[in-house]
């Protein structure tokens, strides 16, 4: 009995199965310190455990013992289509998890991004306000990182995955994991970047908090550099978290949603520019200058929020 071919049979059962090892020794009744020492080769599982472990994977105990399926050319031919199916449920098991964290993360940041601004103007109180967003943001960082390791895992470990999945779901798997983390991390960034002037900046205003037109003045040019920080380092961060060779190639939704970001945004930066001036050259009334700029930025909001849908 070789215990190394055993431990990493399990292991791969286990994985191929999409259950994890507390999972694995809850069904056996033992301790999931035992699973692993069993997959780390330390030693191999009790006798009396061999028929329950074959039994829950669907294997002979003759191929638990031996360490391998044992198949004849019809077999071969069933198992096939069956363990790809197996690693696509865990693959789409994985990223419905992966989004549902994300969400949660950038829901985190607007949470942070809304007690920032109403601590501020609301109590007058800036330095309570960015404390109080900071903790948010570190909250929505930390669930990001932890997504992100959890489902390169899946990626890393299982040696099935790059065996049994084709072309088109390892491109999806690695878009979703490159943009969906990109922009969670991006956003937490730039809410710490847009926050900072409310409390290095001073005016004459209440408790020296910046006055909003103040704000919006010094917001502006922050926001244009941010989008031309996101555009230009999009890909190659997807490229590095997905260990990818940096590459040009862009998916063609992903590349028309930038698109329609970008103009929306840009339109939005030149009516708030243009607003106190409006009067002035002739244009109407400021406020159709804002409302029109605030309904471009939702637009940008609302094209983001599809692609993290879609």
């Amino acid at each position: 009995m070789e215990k190394k071919t055993i431990g990493t049979f399990i292991a791969a059962l286990r994985k191929a199965n999409g259950m994890t090892q507390q999972e694995l020794a809850d069904k056996l009744n033992i301790s999931n310190k035992a699973v692993s020492r069993w997959e780390r080769n330390e030693c191999a599982p009790d006798i009396s455990l061999i028929p329950a472990i074959a039994e829950i994977f669907g294997v002979t105990c003759d191929e638990l013992l031996k360490g391998e399926r044992i198949f004849t050319e019809r077999d071969q031919e069933r198992a096939e289509p069956k363990v790809e199916k197996q690693i696509k449920i865990l693959i789409n098991r994985s990223v419905s998890k992966f989004k549902t964290s994300i969400l949660i993360s950038l829901s985190l940041c607007a949470v942070g991004l809304v007690c920032m601004l109403g601590i501020s103007y609301g109590f007058m109180r800036p330095i309570i306000g960015y404390a109080v967003m900071t903790l948010f943001e570190i909250a929505a960082f930390v669930i990001t990182v932890s997504a992100v390791g959890k489902i390169k895992e899946i990626k890393n470990e299982a040696e099935l995955f790059t065996e049994n999945v084709d072309e088109d779901t390892l491109k999806k798997f690695n878009n979703v994991l490159g943009n969906f983390s990109y922009r969670a991390f991006f956003a937490i960034i730039s809410v710490l970047c847009i926050s900072l002037p409310l409390i290095i900046c001073v005016d004459d205003y209440i408790d020296s908090v910046l006055a909003v037109s103040s704000y919006l003045n010094i917001l502006l040019p922050i926001a244009i550099f941010l989008v031309y920080i996101f555009f230009v380092v999009k890909n190659r961060f997807s490229c590095w978290i997905t260990d990818q060779a940096y590459c040009n190639d862009i998916d063609p939704v992903t590349q028309k949603m930038n698109v329609l970001q970008l103009i929306a945004f840009v339109i939005a930066v030149i009516l708030f520019i243009t607003a106190p001036y409006s009067q002035i050259i002739g244009f109407g009334s400021i406020d159709i200058f804002y409302i029109i700029g605030a309904a471009m930025v939702l637009v940008c909001i609302v094209i983001f929020l599809v692609f993290l849908v879609q």
